[in-house]
């Protein structure tokens, strides 16, 4: 997939499907995985990195919940695990912080994460 500034999303092959974003003139960054038998997008994320304080909220990339068939987010956030059914991100908040492209993004807040936490047992 391509955006108007030339910006690449891109699958890669592997089971599961590794999703890689490219802005023009940076690294490519590993943004999550795709499992196509379970339909189910894998994520991890750090909290110190990536919760967005003044919404109390988590980013998730736009493009992939508009290309892919999502039944389920499977999201790691430093250890603890969760997994999100694809209904949830309803609720999101739609956010743009940057003319670059791919960057809308979801915002889930993270009292609707806490919903699907998972135990491990």
């Amino acid at each position: 997939m391509f955006d108007k500034q030339g910006n690449r999303l891109l699958m890669e092959s592997g089971k599961p499907y590794r999703l890689r974003l490219f802005l023009k003139g940076k690294r490519p960054k590993l943004i999550a995985h795709y499992d196509l038998d379970k339909k189910t997008l894998i994520v991890k994320k750090n909290s110190e990195r990536h919760y967005h304080y003044k919404t109390k909220s988590y980013g998730f990339n736009y493009a992939l919940f508009d290309n892919l068939d999502i039944d389920y987010v499977h999201l790691t956030i430093d250890k603890e695990i969760f997994n999100i059914p694809a209904e949830a991100f309803k609720q999101a908040r739609v956010m743009n912080f940057s003319g670059e492209g791919f960057e809308l993004q979801k915002f889930l807040p993270i009292e609707i994460i806490r919903k699907y936490e998972m135990q491990l047992v």
